[in-house]
Order: C-alpha cells, then sequence, then structure tokens
C-alpha cells in the first residue's frame, strides 16, 4: 500500500488541477455569452446557455450561410 499512496496523490493532485481549469475556463465561456450580442439572443431560447450558444456562435456566426432555418436543422442532424 505505501507505494500507491504517491501515485494516487499525484493523480487526485491532476484531478484538482483540471478541475480548475475546467472552472476558469467556465467563467470565461460565461463572460463571452454575456458580452456577444448573438449569445445573448440565443440563451432567450430555453435550454440554452452559455457553453451551447457560444458553440453555436464560434461554428456558424450570424447563420448567414444557411438559406432556410430547415438547412440549419439539416447542419445540426436534426432532418
Amino acid at each position: 500500500m505505501p507505494r500507491m499512496r504517491g501515485p494516487i496523490a499525484g493523480l487526485y493532485d491532476d484531478w484538482i488541477f483540471l478541475d480548475e481549469r475546467v472552472e476558469s475556463l467556465s467563467g470565461e465561456i460565461d463572460q463571452i455569452g454575456e458580452k456577444e450580442t448573438d449569445c445573448r439572443r440565443l440563451m432567450s431560447i430555453p435550454g440554452i446557455g452559455p457553453l451551447i450558444s457560444t458553440a453555436v456562435v464560434a461554428a456558424i456566426g450570424t447563420g448567414e450561410a444557411f438559406e432556410r432555418g430547415r438547412d440549419f436543422g439539416a447542419w445540426l442532424g436534426l432532418i
């Protein structure tokens, strides 16, 4: 058992570091979501928060690439 204490303690430290990193990145995403108009508009839809809205805006911008809403649904894989 004494041999396992070191590796387990190291893994625990890694876990704590990653937890802090995720928390930091979540805060940054929240700030971007609050700042960007397109993100705020998407977040007005129930169930869409900062993570989804920033991902969609990053991927498609304002959606000008789609001629119809149905094209966006197809891009998402819903149709």
